[in-house]
């Protein structure tokens, strides 16, 4: 079956802070970073359920380790949906 990755607005924001943050010491460093992150997006497509459940409250979002970074996503028959771009120190719970 062949998904579609759609990225939220605020998925694309989380990364764009994320590469700011670490741009303002090491620019490569914050381009090697997000194109870690997007990497693991796209390979999403092949491998959606890769990723490990977040829990009970969120019966469906699932979540995927890069880096310091986790990836939040839901899978649906037709779609990867990337929800959010969190630092792993960040209260995903309070946040999602």
């Amino acid at each position: 079956m062949n998904r579609r990755l759609v990225v939220s607005n605020i998925a694309l924001i989380d990364l764009t802070n994320i590469h700011d943050y670490i741009a303002e010491h090491n620019r490569d460093a914050a381009d090697r970073v997000v194109d870690r992150i997007e990497e693991t997006c796209m390979s999403l497509v092949a491998t959606p359920f890769v990723g490990s459940l977040v829990g009970s409250s969120h019966s469906d979002l699932r979540f995927r380790v890069v880096g310091k970074y986790v990836i939040y996503y839901r899978v649906t028959d037709d779609h990867i949906w990337i929800q959010r771009v969190l630092h792993g120190s960040q209260d995903a719970q309070r946040i999602l």
